[in-house]
Parts: structure tokens; sequence; C-alpha cells
């Protein structure tokens, strides 16, 4: 039995079940391979999408704890705790991302998203993976929210 094509545009859902069945049950002749592979490649671009994501409301914050220290709140410290934990445990889950990170740190850190008014000309270099990794800096129980993240 030939694949159903129009599964997949009318019922997603469905489409991925009966899928999934095909493939466990070694049925390859009834999967829609086109659109198996379309998803393939949306779930890695999904991957980096999501760490490009988190980096970049990490990179936000640290920016906003460096900047602007007299704000500073138990909020933003816990929001670059947290993604930082889950942007690592992308990077855990996917090695394969790291390269690509190396080569787009620098261009999201310069995004607009990160700097709304500009670059502030104090700010010399963007910050290295080793630097968004350092969780020593930060203690979530610190009572303090003068300390560095």
């Amino acid at each position: 039995m030939p694949p159903e094509t129009d599964l997949y545009e009318k019922d997603y859902y469905a489409w991925a079940n009966e899928t999934a069945a095909a493939i466990r049950s070694g049925e390859f002749c009834r999967i829609d391979t086109i659109a198996l592979a379309d998803e393939v490649a949306d779930i890695a671009r999904q991957e980096k999408r999501s760490l490009r994501s988190r980096l970049e409301v990490l990179i936000s914050h640290l920016l906003k704890w460096d900047y602007q220290d007299k704000k500073r709140t138990r909020s933003w410290a816990a929001i670059i705790a947290v993604q930082r934990i889950r942007a690592f445990k992308l990077l855990t889950d996917s090695p394969s991302l790291t390269p690509w990170l190396s080569e787009n740190l620098a261009a999201m850190y310069k995004s607009p998203f990160n700097w709304p008014y500009g670059t502030p000309a104090r700010v010399k270099t963007p910050f290295r993976l080793r630097a968004l990794a350092r969780s020593t800096r930060f203690s979530p129980s610190s009572e303090s929210t003068s300390k560095p993240p």
C-alpha cells in the first residue's frame, strides 16, 4: 500500500502516529518519505532555534546584569541560571550544535534583541562560550544579588 500523502497535510497527528507505527513494524512502503524527511530536518532546525533563543535570553540578562547593576534582581539571577542549564542541556543532547554556536555566538551577542539602543561604547568583546557556561560565579541560594552570575 503506498503512503497516504494527503494525511500529512490534513491530520498531522494521525500522520505522525501512522508513520511511527509503519517504522516500528518495518512497513517502510507505507511511509511518506518526503514528509518524513521534512519533519526530521525541522527537528534539527528546532533544536538550533531553541538553543539560539535560550542564548539570546541568557546574553540579554547577562548584559543587563553587567550594565544595569543598580537594577539587579533575584529574578534576573534566576533567569540566568535557568537559561544556562537549559542551553547547555541542549548542547549535551546535541553536541554537534557546538561548532554552530561557536560560529554564531558573536552574531547573537550583537543582535538588536540584546542591544535595543545600540551597543554601549565600553563593551569591547562578546561573551565567550566559556563565560556563558560559568555557573560557579552564581549560587541560586545566595542572599546577595550583587554577585555576578
